[in-house]
């Protein structure tokens, strides 16, 4: 499999682009110890800025349209009745993370602004890279934007510039299909992973998205976990099981659950355990993400 594929023509184009906005988009992510979570969303950035370009550059090829996978060509339409937001043509995409950087995230945002703003651009609009409305969505990212804003409007500039916070990314209808389509052959059980979060309103929506994927919940940090579902499956009769993992790329916790997999493979070796890959980068991804970002706030 290849780990980072090479841009691809559009699999899909995204509303009509109004030239006389211009935006500069950051992609916020959770920020990591490992070095992949950081490549992959910095590729993610490089793909957006892409699109974006060659949407600007193409606007007859526009359409009101969501992903479309490689297993169905066939345009799944979105759910969402947002009503489109201008995107720029001319794109300046970057990144930023609530953690493990190398300043807190308020100042990496104000930076990113900086450069924003002093290229043209008249807003920068602030995507969250996660999946939960968890503590680092509701509780953590909003303060940190404010920080970011309270800056603008100390210099007077805040009717000329503006950062806005758009929705997180597993607001979005689709998100949950990147998981299913890897799994194409028919198994009897589907077990969700989801890191699970502190708030009840995260795992309702973890719950949520298990119900669409026709799965049961399991979550990493806390009970029911992975092993006790995928023995409670096995007690029931299943012996062909898929394990979706619900995150958004590769790193310490998918390689542990793969560890996981590898022993209740061991201990049950009359039952067919498929694990699919976390979402990781992709055509539809970024597709999603142009979606999110342009969106009114």
């Amino acid at each position: 499999m290849q780990l980072f594929p090479k841009f691809p023509q559009p699999l899909l184009t995204t509303r009509l682009i109004h030239r006389h906005l211009l935006s500069a988009y950051l992609l916020v992510s959770h920020g990591s110890r490992s070095s992949y979570p950081k490549i992959a969303t910095a590729h993610l950035a490089q793909w957006v800025s892409e699109r974006l370009r060659t949407l600007g550059q193409n606007p007859a090829k526009h359409r009101d349209a969501t992903p479309a996978t490689q297993a169905d060509p066939t345009p799944v339409r979105s759910t969402s009745k947002h009503k489109p937001y201008p995107l720029n043509p001319c794109p300046l995409v970057g990144t930023a993370c609530l953690e493990f950087g190398a300043s807190p995230l308020h100042q990496q945002i104000q930076e990113f602004s900086d450069r924003a703003f002093a290229a043209g651009c008249d807003r920068v609009r602030i995507l969250p890279l996660f999946l939960l409305p968890g503590v680092h969505v509701m509780e953590d990212i909003p303060p940190e934007v404010a920080l970011a804003q309270e800056v603008l409007q100390r210099q007077g500039t805040s009717e000329i510039y503006s950062i806005e916070l758009c929705s997180y990314l597993g607001t979005h209808p689709d998100l949950w299909q990147l998981l299913t389509q890897q799994i194409l052959e028919p198994v009897a059980a589907r077990v969700l992973v989801a890191h699970g979060s502190q708030r009840p309103e995260g795992n309702q929506l973890i719950e949520q998205v298990a119900a669409k994927a026709e799965a049961v919940v399991a979550y990493w940090s806390k009970s029911p976990d992975l092993t006790q579902q995928v023995e409670q499956l096995i007690q029931a009769g299943h012996n062909q099981i898929a394990i979706l993992p619900y995150f958004l790329f590769a790193g310490t916790t998918t390689e542990a659950i793969g560890q996981i997999v590898t022993n209740l493979r061991q201990r049950f070796p009359t039952t067919t355990l498929r694990l699919a890959n976390p979402i990781g980068v992709s055509a539809e991804l970024v597709d999603i993400v142009l979606d999110l970002l342009q969106r009114e706030p």
